[in-house]
């Protein structure tokens, strides 16, 4: 039985890695479309504001 437990325990870690793998890469994107949406809005803001 020890060694069914150790399977066990890799293949929750492997399932933790893969969903935090994915949550990065969408928090990266989310990231990046703020970012963008911030530098449109500074450049807008310049643009009527002088």
């Amino acid at each position: 039985m020890p060694y069914l437990a150790g399977l066990f325990q890799a293949f929750s870690k492997q399932i933790k890695t893969t969903i935090q793998k994915a949550m990065n890469e969408s928090a990266e994107i989310l990231n990046g479309r703020w970012a963008m949406i911030g530098i449109f809005t500074a450049l807008g803001s310049y643009t009527f504001t002088g």
